[in-house]
């Protein structure tokens, strides 16, 4: 493959991108009333962990839906992405578990002072 042929091919993986991710994330017309843009957790052994991304889009008046990430070189470069932000989602991951962990602490200690005040009346 010529240079010529491999930045056209580059060229038009990041349109392409640049197209479906905006597209997912909802902000190329005001009249996509379909976008999704999110991850979940599947599963966790020894090894690592196993998640879904959707990332969808869709249009007022239309009832066709369509994937951001269908196409492979697509799926490659936002898996790039996601390799290249992981220190940042790790660090994000550390803010939601302590966010959760307080708010766990708080509903105990409500819970404790609901039961101690029930067993302290006569």
């Amino acid at each position: 493959m010529s240079k010529i042929e491999e930045f056209k091919r580059a060229k038009f993986t990041a349109d392409r991108v640049k197209k479906e991710m905006l597209s997912a994330m909802g902000r190329d017309s005001p009249d996509n009333d379909k976008h999704r843009l999110t991850a979940k957790f599947l599963s966790a052994d020894g090894w690592g962990a196993s998640f879904f991304i959707e990332a969808s889009y869709g249009y007022f008046g239309n009832s066709s839906g369509y994937k951001a990430l269908g196409d492979k070189d697509v799926a490659e470069v936002f898996a790039d992405a996601i390799a290249a932000n992981l220190t940042r989602i790790a660090e994000t991951a550390i803010q939601i578990a302590s966010r959760r962990c307080e708010e766990s602490r708080k509903a105990a200690e409500e819970e404790a002072r609901e039961v101690l005040k029930e067993t302290a009346s006569p």
